[in-house]
């Protein structure tokens, strides 16, 4: 039984399981993408609503007058 060595493989190439058809790893990479954005989407909610929440609600709010 041969064993591949390390440096056979060449930098940057990607492993891809013979397996799996085309469809399949289309299908696996989109889902990466849409979870991708999904993250960042969150991420992006989530610091918005904690600015939100730094802020002083009344501090811009006029004080009200007597009629």
């Amino acid at each position: 039984m041969a064993m591949s060595k390390v440096t056979d493989k060449q930098p940057g190439a990607a492993h891809v399981d013979q397996e799996k058809s085309m469809d399949e790893i289309f299908e696996h990479v989109i889902n990466g993408v849409r979870l991708s954005r999904l993250r960042e989407l969150l991420r992006r909610r989530k610091e918005q609503n904690e600015s939100v929440d730094d802020r002083d609600v009344w501090g811009n709010a006029p004080e009200p007058r007597p009629a």
